[in-house]
């Protein structure tokens, strides 16, 4: 049966290969080259005394990479497209009738479903937890200075697993109904997208109560807090947004209080200094996943 199956399979599982390939050619290099600047800069040091030229330092570092983290969010499709591939002979099969002649076999039908699920699911499991682990090392640094969340929610963890074995199901299932391949695929993969992309607009956010945290801009304190206004994942945010805004953007707080000291300008300038982040805390990453995971 093992063999039987790989020669059923083996033209897909190459193109799965030759995928993988693909993208480890763009996050082996990348990977170093953060991994080089991460030290070479001791971001690591700076994360432990985040304050004076280590914020502008871990800002910047956050920031630097935001174009080479939105080209990597594309490989978000390749649970789904591995998935889709591993399970597609199994389909063919019952889209052609070859299952018939299977079954008059030594085989019984029973040990031939569970060795080619079997053998699907493994297939599909190794690979994904491949793609996790590259994912995890070339992540590393980023997730240090707080941009797990959203970033690296998908692309670490259980997250990965979970997608390529969903995706391997829907297909198998879809296609025992039809009994059309290119069909099967082609509803798995819309009804795959449909289902995540809801539970992340809609699901998501009700996983797990948001962290509050209220803190001080600028390191300022008051009556209420002590606590300074600065985390590796508000830098992060913060940085993106000095980044996005426009030639256009609302003046400084504190320079509109020195210019005319009016009732609104002093109000922006304590709104600004106090505010409430809600933060995802990095070791719930996986209670969050494990109920994600549940959901489907």
């Amino acid at each position: 049966m093992i063999w039987l199956t790989w020669r059923q399979q083996r033209t897909e599982t190459l193109i799965a290969a030759l995928a993988f390939a693909i993208v480890m050619s763009v996050l082996v290099p990348t990977g170093l080259h953060i991994a080089s600047v991460y030290h070479e800069q001791a971001i690591g040091a700076c994360l432990t005394h985040p304050a004076g030229a280590c914020r502008d330092t871990i800002s910047e570092f956050s920031g630097r990479w935001d174009s080479l983290v939105n080209v990597v969010g594309w490989f978000n499709l390749l649970p789904v497209m591995v998935g889709a591939l591993l399970a597609a002979p199994l389909v063919l099969e019952f889209e052609r009738g070859t299952y018939r002649l299977v079954w008059t076999q030594s085989v019984t039908r029973g040990r031939w479903l569970t060795a080619r699920l079997a053998l699907i699911g493994a297939a599909a499991l190794l690979s994904a937890l491949l793609l996790t682990a590259l994912m995890t090392w070339w992540r590393q640094p980023l997730d240090d200075v707080g941009s797990r969340m959203p970033d690296g929610f998908d692309l670490e963890g259980l997250a990965p697993s979970v997608y390529t074995l969903f995706a391997a199901a829907l297909v198998i299932a879809i296609g025992v109904v039809l009994r059309r391949t290119a069909a099967a695929i082609g509803l798995a993969v819309v009804a795959f997208f449909v289902i995540r992309l809801s539970l992340g607009i809609w699901g998501r956010q009700h996983y797990e109560a948001p962290i509050h945290k209220t803190c001080v801009s600028h390191g300022i304190t008051s009556p209420s807090t002590d606590t300074p206004c600065f985390s590796p994942a508000i830098a992060s945010g913060s940085s993106r947004a000095s980044r996005r805004a426009s030639s256009g953007r609302s003046p400084s707080p504190s320079s509109g209080s020195r210019s005319g000291g009016s009732a609104s300008g002093s109000t922006e300038h304590l709104r600004r200094r106090r505010r409430v982040f809600e933060l995802g805390s990095m070791p719930r990453i996986w209670p969050l996943q494990l109920r994600f995971d549940q959901r489907h």
